[in-house]
């Protein structure tokens, strides 16, 4: 990769960075407009949804809570503003408003737009933590959303120190326990062209929804790459694999490819690179019209770089983001 191209994609990382601690510290009258902008200005280097920002807050009680796998925990979520809910796009995602052990729940106010900047007005002894998830699932008649969180550690084992909030909630979440919502909006995008999409445990909720929600058509177009540390923090899924990884469907249904990675996460990046080198040895490089890049943000990193320059897929057709960042809560 030539330098002037790196140094552009930092630039482009570094702005995205500052303005998105600076959304956080603006005022309500200001936060929807500098949004906007923002997502006018981000067109020319990523793929930008037309999704609507819902920007609602209001509690919800748990009303169930189990294991799908060893480090994935399951929580459903209840409230009547669920009753209407329609996703605009398969990874529609909220803010999980949480309380501090031992201490009441505090929302902002209900018509909130900043959730971030009116969270981080609240009093510290008050403040709840603030985490995003993906909606697994909905159901309108029984007014409910799932969530699944990935935690760390062995079932009854979980470490603790390695745990974020959100992870550390889920541990200890049951049922009639109350939380805040704040409906936020989705990411993806359908293409008729070929597709990559990248995930790892955190974004896995989200990949299982935009394939559960393609037709074959779309399937048979879609390479796929997931990397984790472990099995365990997966849900089991309808994916197939032959053993010569040259043939794979989802449900039944025939994917372009799919590379499935188990290491370390130091290693995660590298070998997402090397699982992008065997789908271009294997099927020739890919003439995408769309890429969403969603995983630990060294690896969103790595893997947008390696599109632009080796396969030369224009900025503004890849989706990326950084779920989470090693060593850094992200609020």
């Amino acid at each position: 990769m030539n330098t002037s191209s790196s140094g552009r994609l930092g630039v482009v990382a570094g702005v995205k960075q500052k303005l998105s601690k600076l959304s956080g510290a603006l005022s309500e009258a200001t936060y929807l407009p500098m949004v906007g902008l923002m997502r006018m200005g981000y067109r020319r280097f990523m793929a930008i949804p037309d999704a609507p920002l819902r920007m609602h807050t209001f509690e919800a009680t748990v009303v169930g809570v189990k294991s799908i796998a060893p480090q994935l925990r399951r929580v459903v979520l209840r409230a009547p503003q669920f009753a209407d809910f329609q996703p605009s796009a398969p990874d529609e995602y909220v803010a999980l408003i949480l309380p501090q052990p031992g201490r009441d729940l505090v929302l902002p106010e209900e018509d909130v737009k900043n959730i971030r900047s009116a969270v981080g007005q609240l009093p510290e002894e008050q403040r709840p933590d603030l985490r995003w998830y993906t909606i697994r699932a909905y159901d309108n008649a029984a007014q409910t959303v799932t969530i699944d969180l990935v935690v760390h550690g062995a079932e009854g084992d979980h470490d603790e120190n390695e745990m974020g909030p959100g992870a550390r909630w889920a541990l200890q979440a049951t049922e009639g326990q109350t939380i805040g919502i704040h409906t936020m909006t989705s990411n993806y995008q359908y293409t008729d062209g070929t597709q990559l999409l990248v995930a790892d445990a955190a974004s896995h909720p989200a990949l299982l929804n935009i394939l559960e929600s393609l037709t074959d058509e779309h399937l048979a177009r879609t390479h796929v790459v997931v990397v984790g540390s472990t099995d365990e923090q997966f849900e089991p899924t309808p994916l197939q694999i032959s053993s010569d990884s040259r043939s794979s469907t989802f449900d039944g249904h025939p994917l372009a490819s799919y590379h499935r990675l188990t290491l370390p996460q130091d290693q995660q990046a590298a070998m997402c690179l090397d699982a992008l080198d065997r789908i271009a040895s294997q099927h020739g490089t890919p003439k995408l019209t769309y890429a969403w890049v969603c995983a630990e943000a060294s690896i969103v990193k790595a893997v947008r770089r390696h599109l632009v320059s080796e396969w030369d897929v224009a900025k503004n057709l890849i989706l990326f983001s950084g779920y989470w960042r090693v060593g850094k809560a992200r609020g």
